[in-house]
């Protein structure tokens, strides 16, 4: 998936490569879709940041932000 470079990029240092978890929370255990059941709620967070998450806004395209989450959500959340 596209998103996977992004991710590897910006966001795997903070939630780890696998997306388990570190400084950030996990993805695994399918934690996005209860956290944000849109897709559109991630994609809005990823983007504005709240607390120690960076805002992404500035840094990456729209695109790459749906990337990214798309990639979270259909790859990295899915993880056993």
């Amino acid at each position: 998936l596209a998103g996977r470079p992004v991710f590897t990029g910006f966001c795997a240092s903070c939630h780890g490569i696998r997306g388990e978890g570190g400084a950030g929370p996990s993805f695994l255990g399918a934690r996005l879709e209860r956290d944000y059941p849109k897709p559109e709620g991630q994609v809005a967070f990823v983007a504005a940041g709240r607390g120690v998450m960076p805002a992404f806004s500035g840094i990456l395209t729209h695109q790459q932000i749906e990337n990214v989450v798309a990639y979270e959500r259909q790859i990295l959340s899915k993880a056993p």
